[in-house]
């Protein structure tokens, strides 16, 4: 819960840079500032009410107002960044490897992954799995290009060897 907002702001690091080379990052720090005595009082109610759980409510909920909505909307309409673009070629590189790993999870659960043998296993096959899902949705021209020049050398070593 507490680590997929933070994605948000960690991809976004760039537009930082430039709200600060255009000296228009005082919204920001102020929007944050603001959000965080918020997030201070949500989390004193909410862990009255959810226990440790509260804690990250209050946490989670200023991440997305502050960094993923407020400044999504002032970066594109004030800092003059298109975050209709950006978003839409983020999207799929963040929501594609749900499945891959939601795979993982279950294979983690499924599997005595204690066992070494199996631990590789599991590994190596979420690797192939994750790396086909990489190929298939995500991967640009240019790196399905180094993609299968990687995949004809090994052939090509493999018919050496052989």
């Amino acid at each position: 819960m507490m680590v997929i907002p933070v994605l948000v702001p960690l991809s976004q690091n760039i537009g930082i840079e430039i709200q600060r080379a255009k000296n228009l990052h005082k919204v920001r720090s102020l929007s944050l500032g603001a959000l965080s005595v918020l997030n201070i009082m949500m989390t004193v109610v909410c862990v009255r009410l959810f226990g440790i759980v509260g804690c990250v409510v209050g946490y989670v909920f200023s991440l997305v107002v502050g960094n993923g909505i407020i400044m999504n909307i002032y970066n594109h309409k004030v800092v003059g960044l298109d975050m209709k673009k950006y978003w839409q070629r983020v999207l799929p590189i963040v929501l594609t490897p749900i499945v891959p790993v939601l795979i993982g999870i279950i294979a983690n659960l499924v599997f005595d992954t204690k066992n070494i043998f199996v631990f590789l296993v599991v590994g190596i096959v979420y690797s192939l799995l994750f790396g086909l899902v990489w190929v298939k949705f995500i991967a640009n021209a240019e790196e399905k290009v180094v993609i299968m020049q990687l995949v004809d050398k090994a052939a090509l070593i493999r018919r050496f060897i052989n």
